[in-house]
């Protein structure tokens, strides 16, 4: 994981703990845990996808409802696996509402370029390595990477997403 793709982390994690109810609800529901490269990414915006955002943007709110679910999950460990050091950094990032569409966009774009590099590779792999009954299983299956790309449009709404309203 670059360091380009750790800041566009942070940078839509901050901007969505600064976002009023609608704007988290429609953008959680575009978002997946795994469009983030880093599991800690994961495991804080998975936090947000349960806690209940306020109608006003703030925030403190979020941060604090977001730290106490991820005590309860118990993932906030007494030795420091790195979360806690992450929500302390994006505590001190002030969020930038007004550019969260662009960072979404961003963060989904960067995961399809990380799923179809991997789906080529494991195609190059088969290429010279395996049966050919396998590589025409494996260049079959390039409709799972154009259905991801697809994905990118605004379309989706999660359940828990529908909570945070």
């Amino acid at each position: 994981m670059s360091v380009l793709e750790t800041t566009l982390s942070r940078e839509v994690l901050a901007a969505l703990m600064a976002v009023p109810a609608r704007t988290a609800t429609e953008t959680l529901g575009r978002l997946q845990a795994e469009d983030f490269p880093n599991w800690i990414h994961q495991r804080i915006f998975e936090a947000l996808t349960e806690i209940q955002y306020p109608q006003q943007p703030g925030q403190g709110a979020v941060i604090d409802q977001a730290h106490h679910h991820l005590l309860e999950q118990g993932l906030l460990k007494d030795r420091d696996n790195g979360l806690r050091a992450e929500m302390t950094i994006l505590a001190g990032i002030t969020g930038h509402p007004e550019l969260l569409p662009v960072y979404v966009n961003e963060v989904l774009e960067n995961r399809w370029r990380r799923e179809a590099e991997d789906y080529f590779k494991r195609g190059l792999q088969h290429v010279w390595d395996s049966p050919k009954s396998d590589l025409v299983e494996v260049l079959a299956g390039i409709n799972a990477v154009r259905e991801y790309f697809q994905r990118m449009a605004p379309v989706q709404a999660v359940k828990s997403a529908q909570n945070a309203a």
